[in-house]
Formats: C-alpha cells, structure tokens, sequence
C-alpha cells in the first residue's frame, strides 16, 4: 500500500490514474487475479459478454467492501491487497475491477469524474468503462445504490483515461528518438544519469510522459537513437574524431 500527498486539481486526478496503471499492469501478471477471473464466470454461457462482465461486477459488489480513503492524502493498495482485506475506496475496487475483466480480454479505462455538488469541478471519484461492442459500459461499484452500466447520478464533469493504448503498451508513450530527448530535457537529467535511474521499458518523465528506457535491452534500437539525440551535434563530432583516430592508429 502506497501513502503519499496528492497534487490539487486535474494533476492529482493524473498522479492517481498513473500510480492505478502501475497497479493494474502489476495485477495482469498476477496468477490470483487470472485465476479468480475465470472462477467468476465460469458459470456464464461461453460468449456471452454482456453475462461475463455483469458477473465481474456482481462478485466485486458483494465480496469488496467500500471504505472511504485517508484524509489529506492519496492511499492506494495493490489488488492482492484490496482481495486479502476485501475492502477498498473508490480507486482500490476501480484497479481490481479493471485487472479482472482486462485479464478475460475486455479492454477498460478510468473515469475521472466530479460527483460532489459542492465543488463540481474537482474530480472526486474514479471508477472504470468497459467496452462491450464498441460502447463504454460504467462498472462503478464504489457508491451508495451501485448498479451495473450506470454512471453516478450526479456527474458534473468526467474524463477518460486509458490504461492501455492498441498495441498494450503504457499510454503517452513516446518511442521516437524526439520523444527521448524531450523526456530527458523535461527531467532535468543527462541520458546516463536516467540510464542508471532504472532498469525496466518505460521511464516517466518529469513531464509525465512515458518514454522507452534507452537502457532497456529489449530496446537497443531507441538506445541508439536517445544516444544521438542526448548527446548532441559537438558530442558526436568528437566521438567521430575519435573514431577516426582510433582507425588510423590500428590501420600502422
């Protein structure tokens, strides 16, 4: 479980939805979670995706008991937390219920959304959409008289946020050699300062954006191009120089 102060406005929505992403992608590797997936709709005809996802959110409804969070700071759990305590605020039964219908194949994202009247611009609940043929059905089972496809009564403002893009990678991700050397620019860090920071696909950048890690060795090709674009013209002309002396001395 993670306890940390949450930026004010919209930026603490986003910090939110990015600590739920790590929590949801974490989940999707978890066998508990694969496995209990199935167990809930193992009694719902093959095919029948509408009974699939109506049974993922009964089970969370009746087993995940909502809690309110802590005061003054963001708190979240990870899903093995959230099924071992069988109880959760709003984020916690959102990063469950997501884990199990993506584990089944049903691709989901967040709903930010300002649901207190006294303050109708902040957003003040998360809960997740399905897609069932092309429409996005609210699976919102942290509220008082939930209901399978319906959306909190009093909705002044929402936005969606994606979990994962198309191909299943992390949103906002840049791939591009530009994309790399705007991260490293945003964070304020040379690319062999970041390199060392971490060992995993994607940083996230002071900017927000998610980047591929150029020390990644599933990712020599953006290695190559960070590098030319980190380093800069002057860098590569004395790499270059030295490269060429470096020949001529082999070549006696």
């Amino acid at each position: 479980m993670t306890v940390h102060y949450l930026a004010d406005g919209d930026a603490g929505a986003e910090q939110s939805i990015d600590d739920m992403r790590g929590i949801v992608d974490k989940a999707l590797k978890s066998p508990q979670v694969y496995v209990l997936a199935r167990q809930i709709v193992q009694h719902v005809p093959a095919y029948d995706e509408d009974g699939e996802l109506r049974a993922l959110y009964d089970w969370v409804l009746r087993n995940i008991r909502f809690v309110k969070g802590v005061i003054g700071k963001q708190s979240l759990q990870t899903v093995d937390a959230t099924l071992a305590m069988q109880t959760g605020q709003c984020t916690d039964l959102s990063t469950l219920m997501a884990a199990l219908a993506m584990s089944i194949g049903y691709p989901v994202h967040f709903m930010a959304a300002a649901t207190d009247p006294a303050a109708p611009d902040q957003f003040s609940h998360i809960y997740p959409e399905a897609q069932l043929r092309g429409e996005w059905i609210p699976m919102d089972a942290a509220r008082e008289n939930a209901a399978f496809g319906v959306p909190p009564s009093r909705l002044y403002r929402s936005q969606a946020f994606s979990i994962l893009d198309s191909v299943g990678n992390m949103p906002r991700l840049g791939s591009t050699a530009d994309d790399i050397a705007s991260a490293i620019t945003a964070a304020g860090q040379s690319a062999a300062e970041i390199i060392q920071a971490q060992n995993s696909p994607y940083l996230l950048a002071a900017n927000g954006q998610y980047v591929v890690n150029p020390n990644y060795s599933g990712s020599t090709q953006p290695l190559l191009q960070a590098s030319s674009q980190a380093l800069g013209i002057p860098s590569l002309i004395l790499l270059g120089l030295g490269a060429w002396l470096l020949y001529t001395v082999l070549k006696r």
